[in-house]
């Protein structure tokens, strides 16, 4: 049995000013055998641009949500660091392999 997505959110950007609240997004990601795994909101597993998976096995005192946090800055970085693409465009899944 699949388990349904968590979601946690994450800063995209900073605030600037006062009048700036700044951007955030949401990231989902499942728990399943001791390894977070970020996935879109349907479920699947998400890609880094090499094709590599975007998750981590999570330690004795590793905290899920954070581990995910931490994945789903790294995979915007990633993917969407370009301006111009934007963090909003589609998610490039590299398949749709259900997890």
């Amino acid at each position: 049995m699949k388990s349904s997505p968590q979601t946690a959110w994450i800063t995209t950007r900073r605030p600037h000013s006062g009048a700036d609240a700044g951007e955030c997004a949401a990231i989902h990601y499942v728990v399943a055998d001791g390894v977070v795994k970020l996935t879109d909101q349907d479920g699947h597993m998400l890609r880094y641009a090499d094709g590599e998976p975007c998750k981590q096995a999570l330690g004795p005192d590793d905290n899920p949500k954070q581990i995910a946090q931490r994945l789903g800055r790294r995979y915007h970085e990633q993917t969407y660091g370009d301006q111009e693409r934007g963090f909003w465009r589609d998610i490039n899944r590299g398949g749709s392999t259900p997890i």
